[in-house]
């Protein structure tokens, strides 16, 4: 397990570097050990209280849909896709290593990519590896590292996957079109800058952010930059390989100083900004405005999640912020129907109404695989909704089956190895990629 529950990176933005340690093993406990209890209070939260009129409400979801492609790290470039048909248990097919995986100078942290029966990910070597998953057979790997530059330093970034070409982002600042076919590489272009995030490619452009809080607009045919938007610095944040939201001719950009910024993709112009940072948090940690989750645009809303303990539904044309609870997260929120579903920062799985922000139920989750010397923080991840089930992972190689409609814990399963990255599914093929870079499939 790395040592989360967070890896704060303190960035050196001048000398364009940075290093990360204290990444090891983590230890699997037995399945009976987890155990969820629905509360009415978030626990290490304030004025956060389940609303009773929402007690007899039945949580109503979307049918179910096959999903053919993982070619975006959030599965789409809103992040949304509300109910995907899949298995409601997990019975392993095959597992097989396609990644390296996480060291002690560097991390395992971008999602793999799934298009035409081909895997796509990057290691913490700072290598791109494509395999084919009917024969498990590697088809190429593509070096990104920089010969002067100690591989340790290109830890983080991500790819993404567009109309035959991978493209992909490294703490280097490099970003790299590669022919999905052969690995070889189309074009570069050097910004200087490490890139935490991982990459989105839409409607022929690129878009990445830099560590010191800049979005890069880049020509996907040739690598030229057409624009670029700047933050505020930040020179503290939560260790992630995040991205933005594209939807309605808008990319929406997560800064790690709790900015969250809607933008013409077009020109670069700002159409609303917010700013999910707190006031008044009572420790240094909570005082890290990083915006690790992904946003997710659906349906007229943005759901967004801070580390700072802000959790918000803003109307996408206006900027109007529409609800606004005290919640810290880094993990994605996933909406489904007129429900979104999220993992806090004190390990805390929470319903809530989209329309109006209401909590419907709060499953804590275990914390520690001491809890009562509070020692060996667990980190979960997820969640993801498989045919009207949640799914999360955990640090502990703990897979946890939810009930939506009560939060109720209904299955646990022992995974092998420790998991800082979201499922994701394909074809109702269930692959999770676990901290080693091994690649575990379940149908």
């Amino acid at each position: 397990m790395r040592n989360i529950f967070f890896i704060i990176f303190i960035s050196s933005i001048i000398s364009g570097c940075g290093s990360i340690n204290n990444f090891f093993g983590g230890n699997d406990i037995d399945k009976d050990r987890i155990q969820g209890d629905r509360i009415s209070i978030l626990s290490l939260e304030k004025n956060l209280v389940s609303d009773p009129k929402l007690r007899d409400n039945r949580v109503v979801l979307p049918p179910s849909k096959k999903n053919s492609s993982w070619q975006y790290p959030g599965g789409s470039l809103n992040n949304s896709l509300h109910n995907i048909s899949g298995p409601n248990f997990l019975k392993q097919k095959y597992k097989f290593n396609i990644a390296s995986g996480s060291s002690k100078t560097s991390a395992l942290m971008s999602s793999p990519i799934i298009v035409d029966g081909n895997i796509f990910a990057l290691g913490s070597d700072a290598k791109v590896n494509a395999f084919n998953l009917q024969t498990k057979k590697r088809l190429w790997q593509k070096d990104i590292s920089i010969k002067k530059e100690k591989k340790s330093e290109g830890f983080g970034g991500g790819i993404t996957y567009d109309e035959g070409t991978i493209y992909s982002t490294s703490g280097f600042g490099n970003v790299i079109a590669i022919d999905a076919t052969d690995g070889s590489e189309l074009w570069r272009v050097d910004l200087r800058i490490p890139i935490r995030s991982a990459p989105i490619s839409y409607n022929n452009i690129v878009f990445a952010i830099t560590h010191d809080n800049q979005l890069f607009a880049i020509n996907n045919i040739n690598g030229e930059i057409l624009w670029s938007h700047r933050g505020i610095l930040e020179t503290a944040s939560v260790l992630s390989s995040n991205s933005v939201a594209i939807d309605a001719g808008l990319v929406f950009v997560p800064y790690s100083s709790g900015e969250i910024y809607a933008i013409r993709t077009l020109n670069g112009s700002v159409v609303w900004t917010d700013s999910l940072s707190r006031t008044g948090s009572s420790t240094s940690l909570s005082e890290i405005n990083s915006i690790t989750a992904r946003p997710v645009a659906d349906n007229g809303r943005l759901i967004s999640i801070s580390h700072a303990g802000r959790m918000v539904s803003i109307d996408i044309a206006t900027g109007e912020r529409l609800w606004t609870l005290d919640i810290s997260g880094t993990e994605t929120p996933w909406v489904s129907g007129d429900w979104v579903f999220t993992l806090s920062t004190n390990s805390e799985l929470i319903g809530i109404s989209r329309s109006a922000g209401n909590i419907k139920w709060v499953t804590q989750l275990e914390q520690y695989l001491d809890e009562d010397e509070r020692e060996g923080a667990i980190r979960w991840s997820g969640p993801i909704l498989i045919s009207d089930r949640l799914l999360i992972i955990s640090s502990h190689g703990v897979a946890a089956w939810v009930s939506p409609q009560t939060g109720e814990i209904i299955e646990t399963t022992k995974i092998p190895g420790s998991f800082f990255i979201a499922p994701i599914i394909v074809d109702e093929v269930i692959y999770l990629l676990n901290d080693d870079g091994a690649l575990i499939a379940y149908n």
